[in-house]
């Protein structure tokens, strides 16, 4: 058998300089099952955007400790409107959620307190309005690394009647 010497050059390359993947590209976000995001902006707890179901997936590599483990302690969530430069105070919250190294763990996350789903009907004006909340994840390694990972999900945003998830289109009450 005859051995290729070429391809071995670029893994001796990453073991000599003592390159190994950076922890964080080998995690993976899920929210919501990768669909977007309805924020209801007059709602009564539970509220559309509560409790949304989240999962972080640790890949498991090579170069990588296989002890390796992620803890995720906090998050913050920002919003871009889609047609609007309105910035909107962001929300945040603390969390308890560790990942090892081929592994996945599930949480949930919440996608607006009551401020932001003010600021969002004060904003509202037909119909749904759309944006993305930029989620980041703040936590530390098995070293105590601090490293941050954002993830940006996809939302919409308006007066929803809750049984049917449409837009509401009665009068509330609400007065802006």
């Amino acid at each position: 058998m005859t051995r290729n010497p070429t391809a071995l050059v670029p893994l001796l390359a990453m073991v000599v300089t003592g390159c190994t993947p950076a922890l964080t590209d080998l995690v993976l976000f899920n929210i919501n099952d990768g669909a977007g995001v309805s924020i209801d902006t007059i709602c009564s707890a539970p509220c559309a955007g509560d409790d949304v179901s989240a999962d972080i997936s640790f890949a498991e590599a090579v170069l990588v400790d296989p002890t390796a483990q992620l803890t995720l302690e906090q998050y913050r969530v920002e919003y871009a409107i889609s047609g609007s430069d309105a910035v909107l105070d962001y929300y945040s919250d603390t969390l308890a959620v560790s990942v090892t190294s081929g592994t996945t763990a599930y949480f949930s996350v919440n996608l607006a307190a009551a401020s932001q789903r003010d600021a969002l009907d004060a904003l509202y004006l037909d119909g749904l309005d759309t944006a993305t909340a930029t989620i980041t994840f703040a936590g530390y390694d098995q070293h105590d690394q601090v490293m941050q990972l954002d993830v940006d999900v996809p939302l919409s945003f308006g007066r929803l009647d809750q049984s049917t998830g449409t837009t509401n289109s009665t009068d509330t009450g609400v007065t802006q």
